[in-house]
């Protein structure tokens, strides 16, 4: 089993890996004729995207915060270079990060602090 990790950084305890690949494509519908008439353009290829949920989980909130800053600082405004992505589902797979959301769950134990998370991204050349 392969530690998932993003850009280098680990991803904690994944809880579930989705992936989505959709078309860009145009309906134009011609005037008067039934929808099975109706012409569809491919703009531009596909898109396949991945969304990463899971939690990071320490004894402290400063570590669990060290976990969490480190995949924030993977989504820069000058995503110009791919980052990979590894685990044992999708193997080692090229991608940019879209969305990133942290949820902290603030009934954390004395003994346990957990920040959930889902990464979105993009697989890119």
């Amino acid at each position: 089993m392969v530690a998932s990790t993003l850009g280098g950084e680990t991803l904690g305890s994944v809880q579930q890996i989705s992936q989505r690949k959709t078309g860009v494509v145009l309906p134009f519908p011609l005037p008067l004729n039934d929808s099975s008439e109706a012409e569809v353009f491919d703009l531009g290829s596909n898109l396949e995207t991945f969304s990463v949920r899971g939690i990071f989980q320490t004894t402290t909130i400063a570590a669990t915060k060290v976990l969490v800053d480190a995949i924030f600082a993977l989504k820069t405004g000058n995503q110009k270079n791919k980052i990979d992505l590894v685990s044992d589902q999708t193997g080692t797979i090229g991608v940019k990060v879209m969305d990133i959301d942290i949820t902290w769950d603030v009934a954390d134990t004395p003994t346990s602090v957990v920040a959930n998370y889902n990464v979105v991204l993009v697989r890119s050349k």
